[in-house]
This record gives C-alpha cells, sequence and structure tokens, in this order.
C-alpha cells in the first residue's frame, strides 16, 4: 500500500493534474488514463475493487502527522494539497468541511456512548481486510489512545475498561470494533472538551495532545473504510462553497 500510495502521489503531483475536486470514480478514472494500475499492478482490478483501494488510500494520505498532508477532501472530492493551497477559495472551503467533520465526529462519539450506533446495522465491506487483521488494527488504534492520553485519570480508567473487554472478548468481530470504537469516541470528545476550554488543536498544540489527535484522526477514517454503510462525514455535508 505505501509503495502505491508514494506512486499516486508523485502522480498528483505532476504538473498536468486537472486543478479540480474530483470523485473516486474520477480519480481512478484519471489515474487509469495515466497508467498507473498498470504500473501497480493493479490493473485486474474491478472498478469497485480500484475505488475502494483509493478510498482507503487517500485515507491514509489525509493522516495528520509531521509529515505534509498530500491530498485533501471535501465531501466525497479530492483534491492535491499542492493544488489547494494557490486557491484562497479552496482553502476557505476545505477549512468549512474540516469544521463540519469535526462536528459530525463529536455527534457521533456522543451518540456512541449513549447507546445509539449508526452503525449497528452496518455490513463490512467485501473488500475489507480479513477479520483478523480488522480486530488487530482496532485494537491497536485503542491501545495507542491509551497510551497517548495525556490525562492520566482518563488513561486510567480507558485502561481499567480495556482490561474488562479483553477479560470479556465477543467471539465476533463486530461487537469488537464496536468497543474499540467506544474508546475512539472517549478520546474524540476529550479532545473536543479541549478545544472548548480553549486549548489549540492545531500543529501548535502541546506534542502529546498532536499525537492523540493523529491517532483519532486516523483511527476514524479507517473504520469509515471498513462498512458497507459507514458513517462518513462526506455522507452528512454536501461539498461546501466559500462565501
Amino acid at each position: 500500500m505505501n509503495e502505491h500510495l508514494h506512486t499516486l502521489t508523485d502522480v498528483a503531483r505532476a504538473n498536468i493534474w486537472p486543478d479540480r475536486w474530483m470523485t473516486l470514480k474520477e480519480i481512478s478514472d484519471e489515474l487509469a488514463e495515466r497508467g498507473f494500475w498498470g504500473r501497480t499492478g493493479l490493473k485486474a482490478w474491478s472498478e469497485e475493487g480500484r475505488i475502494h483501494w483509493l478510498r482507503v488510500a487517500l485515507a491514509m494520505a489525509r493522516q495528520g502527522s509531521r509529515r505534509r498532508t498530500a491530498w485533501l477532501r471535501i465531501g466525497g472530492e479530492y483534491k492535491p494539497f499542492d493544488l489547494v493551497i494557490q486557491s484562497r477559495q479552496d482553502v476557505n472551503a476545505y477549512l468549512d468541511w474540516e469544521s463540519e467533520v469535526r462536528e459530525a465526529r463529536v455527534r457521533h462519539a456522543e451518540m456512541l456512548l449513549e447507546g445509539k450506533d449508526p452503525l449497528s446495522e452496518g455490513t463490512l465491506h467485501p473488500l475489507a481486510p480479513p477479520s483478523e487483521e480488522c480486530l488487530q488494527r482496532a485494537e491497536a488504534f485503542a491501545l495507542q489512545m491509551i497510551d497517548a492520553m495525556p490525562d492520566q485519570e482518563v488513561a486510567d480508567r480507558m485502561r481499567n475498561s480495556w482490561a474488562t473487554y479483553e477479560a470479556l472478548r465477543p467471539a465476533s468481530l463486530l461487537p469488537c470494533l464496536r468497543v474499540c470504537r467506544l474508546f475512539f469516541a472517549m478520546a474524540t470528545l476529550y479532545l473536543d472538551s479541549l478545544r472548548k476550554s480553549g486549548v489549540v488543536l492545531s500543529n501548535d498544540a502541546p506534542e502529546p495532545i498532536r499525537r492523540l489527535r493523529r491517532i483519532v484522526r486516523e483511527a476514524d477514517d479507517w473504520v469509515g473504510s471498513l462498512y458497507c454503510s459507514a458513517w462518513e462525514p462526506e455522507e452528512e455535508v454536501q461539498h461546501l462553497e466559500s462565501a
């Protein structure tokens, strides 16, 4: 995945990449014209398989980290970072979208902790990784969030809850994923409480907070790629046009 992702990023940085927001289908077609699928050995994949791969790959490319994000998203449309920063309108629209996504994620986290799960009727996407791999990654995200939690009291409560989960781990995947998502929700609401108290959550925030924020965003993007009927901010908020 990482090697193909680097190739994808290099292709998108070419001067002739279209200067517009594009859907996954449009990106897939553009990549086909440039021979990307053949060079990466993915030419034999179905269109559904390519689009699912793109969804996961671009989610990885959007992960917040010390490195510069290669792709940005508004709703169901994507654009290379290098092109977005050349347009004030694009920058403003993206910032508006990020605010909407944050609010939607907080609402989703609150619903989970209230026992209302938007994914309760969802099933895993047929192209999702094997169940064991999904569970390993979900649990790894939850443990990373516990380790990254700056508030020691909150971290201790999460560790105690995690010990209970490990002792009573369900036999099937979806209930286990739901428990892991509950831990994601706790971390999401903790970050939201910091924001409401005036703590800056940008790149200027203290490293422990930035680390927790990176893990939460990565986990949210990854979970969204697993489900056929996943909660997706792009389904709640349409493409935003700046005033």
